[in-house]
């Protein structure tokens, strides 16, 4: 248990530090850059935290796009900037970079084995961040519509 408390840590502080600079790089004002630093964490917090709960890839990011959406959803909302700029800082943790490394270099070197298991995993986390943004997205259209309806009435 306290390995896995170090562990998840140790993945926290390098996901703050990767965030931070693509964040610097797409960026994000002084007023956005923690609430975007902190969708990341969030991320990166729900996937690991469901994977050790015996959950496969697909859902372990599925859950942790999922809640990286809707905190950036929220934030967005909060502080009047585009939701989009905050899930992409957010989902970074979950970008399997490596994955389609290693299946590049399954198809390179001709290594099937590595391909096959490499290119699994990569779709396998490539499609639950997407069905974990499209599901909150498809959710909070409509409630941030009428949220809006309700503000405009408030100000007339």
């Amino acid at each position: 248990m306290t390995n896995e408390i170090i562990r998840i840590s140790i993945l926290i502080l390098a996901t703050l530090i990767s965030s931070a600079g693509f964040a610097l790089y797409f960026g994000v004002k002084k007023h956005e850059y923690l609430w975007a630093l902190l969708s990341s964490v969030i991320c990166c917090v729900g996937y690991e935290i469901s994977f050790l709960l015996g959950c496969g890839m697909f859902m372990s990011a599925f859950i942790g796009a999922g809640l990286s959406a809707a905190y950036s959803d929220i934030m967005a909302h909060k502080l009047k900037v585009p939701a989009t700029m905050m899930i992409i800082i957010g989902i970074l943790p979950l970008v399997p970079g490596s994955k389609l490394y290693y299946t590049m270099q399954g198809v390179v070197q001709n290594d099937l084995e590595m391909f096959n298991k490499n290119v699994k995993a990569a779709l396998l986390l490539a499609a639950g961040i997407a069905v974990g943004i499209i599901t909150v997205t498809a959710i909070s259209r409509p409630i941030n519509a009428k949220l809006n309806q309700i503000n405009v009435k408030k100000h007339k």
